[in-house]
């Protein structure tokens, strides 16, 4: 009893129709009751010593018992198991075919009792495509617009609207590039202005430097000129001053060449003077100090003889 109530219990929290209940209850009640009792003697066995040999042999008994009770159950479990899968099938597969033969009439049914409406949306959706078609040339996000519902007075202001855009963006863009093209225009009349204005600058710029040129090459030649010409003075005066000089040199020594030939014989006379000839040491040093001045004195009156 206390295993039936146990499966009756399990049956109850897992909702289960009664004939299946009893299906379960008779199937697995038995194999219920012969684990319990097993179990029952399981718990009855506590090998301690090793010479309790009856023990251990009842509890290879009980387990090998045990074993054929769950062997029994899983066999039970399988068969069982694999006959509400064939009836859940069979089940399913049954249900299809009134599925697939109600649902087309169903459909077609539908259709009928609809058609009003679904001639409505028909007629929306190819409204819809149609003005989706007129629209794709503008930039616009299509998501924003009921175009299935929104009257075509609406549509018209819509188009309208948007080819006033394009219209303003054409001339605005028109507007840019003649604005641009103007620009490049004066760009290019100031850029050839540039260069004339460039290539008149480098030959007044060349032009100024002939001049210049010409100029330094006339001063160049009217200094080298000067120039000669003084050397040519100056040359001139040296030479009349050279000429001037010599003539009073000359002049000079031929008024005083007897006194020149007078203090030349007086040099000699000095310079060829016999000097005493003297032992001590103090009268050779004397007699040599004067030998030298002597000569110096010869020298300074020849020397000076040549300058009359």
């Amino acid at each position: 009893m206390k295993n039936e109530n146990s499966i009756t219990k399990y049956i109850q929290e897992n909702e289960l129709a009664p004939e299946t209940s009893k299906t379960l209850q008779e199937l697995f009640n038995p194999l219920f009751e012969q684990a319990d009792e097993w179990v029952a003697k399981a718990k009855e066995i506590n090998v301690t010593d090793c010479n309790q040999t009856r023990e251990m042999a009842v509890a290879r008994q009980v387990r090998l018992a045990l074993r054929d009770i769950r062997v029994n159950t899983e066999k039970v479990r399988k068969t069982a198991k694999e006959e509400s899968l064939r009836k859940g099938k069979a089940i399913d597969g049954i249900a299809n075919v009134i599925k697939y033969l109600i649902e087309p009439i169903e459909e077609h049914l539908e259709k009928q009792e609809k058609f009003v409406e679904l001639q409505e949306e028909k007629r929306k959706d190819e409204l819809r495509d149609k003005r989706v078609s007129q629209l794709e040339k503008y930039e616009l996000d299509l998501t924003v617009y009921d175009l299935r519902n929104m009257t075509e007075e609406t549509f018209t202001d819509l188009v309208k609207s948007q080819d006033l855009l394009i219209e303003q963006r054409q001339k605005a863009e028109a507007e840019r590039i003649a604005k641009e093209k103007a620009e490049a225009e004066e760009r290019e009349r100031m850029r050839i202005e540039n260069e004339k204005l460039k290539k008149q600058a480098a030959e007044a710029e060349a032009e100024a430097k002939k001049v210049k040129a010409e100029q330094d090459e006339k001063l160049r030649k009217e200094r080298e000129e000067k120039e000669r010409l003084e050397k040519e003075l100056k040359a001139k005066e040296e030479k009349e001053l050279k000429a001037k000089k010599e003539a009073q040199i000359l002049a000079k020594k031929q008024a005083a060449a007897p006194d020149k030939e007078k203090l030349i014989t007086l040099a000699k006379t000095i310079g060829n003077l016999e000097l005493p000839k003297v032992t001590s040491e103090e009268a050779k040093k004397i007699i040599a100090d004067t030998k030298t001045l002597l000569n110096k004195v010869s020298k300074f009156l020849k020397d000076k003889s040549e300058e009359l």
